[in-house]
């Protein structure tokens, strides 16, 4: 951020503004679901099928309301909005390129969505950054976390898959997938079926 520091107009510094202050979002909203579990006497992974999603647990508040009662989340993307659009109105001169702009709005429509709609406008979003640019890890980050957030974990693994392919030393992907290959295990585990599998692959995230 030292070029941001020197120059506030200086659009490739404020993109990656933009995606730390998402991340930091996702991150949090992390921490006050675990904080609301831990309120409750619960642990991370004790729901049905292993689902820590506040929203979708009996008697605790849903992620709006947690976010909600937050001073640090609502402004992240404030400032992640504000940001994005001082970018977008740089147009063409702004120096940054449409996959990253296209992971950008994704990602902040994602976090953001409270429809169906707004959710497939992002993976949409979030597809078309990957596809133009295979190499943005970001992209394949924020793509995972959408799917993982609405219980596509099969297809968030698949993302990550593809992220790890294209960066074999990306490790928060190799720990995302590894996180959601347990959530999914947990899943198929409750009904029954043979897990074995997905926890040895789940493991070998140490060993990449």
């Amino acid at each position: 951020m030292a070029a941001l520091a020197r120059d506030t107009g200086f659009a490739p510094s404020r993109y990656e503004r933009v995606i730390l202050l998402l991340r930091r979002y996702h991150d949090r909203v992390d921490e006050l679901r675990g904080r609301a579990l831990a309120e409750a006497g619960l642990r991370f992974g004790s729901g049905p099928a292993g689902d820590d999603s506040a929203a979708r647990r009996p008697g605790l508040p849903g992620d709006e309301a947690l976010v909600a009662a937050d001073e640090e989340a609502p402004k992240l993307l404030v400032d992640a909005a504000a940001d994005l659009a001082a970018i977008e109105g740089k147009g063409a001169a702004s120096g940054v390129a449409n996959a990253q702009l296209a992971c950008a709005r994704g990602w902040l429509l994602a976090l953001r969505s409270g429809s169906s709609v707004d959710r497939e406008r992002a993976r949409l979003s979030l597809e078309e950054a990957v596809s133009g640019d295979p190499s943005l890890e970001e992209g394949y980050e924020a793509l995972a976390s959408l799917e993982g957030a609405h219980d596509r974990l099969e297809a968030a693994i698949e993302v990550c898959s593809r992220g790890v392919a294209v960066d074999v030393g990306y490790v928060p992907l190799w720990m995302r997938r590894a996180v959601l290959r347990l959530r999914l295990a947990t899943q198929r585990h409750a009904a029954g079926k043979e897990v074995g599998k997905l926890y040895e692959e789940a493991a070998a995230a140490g060993h990449f």
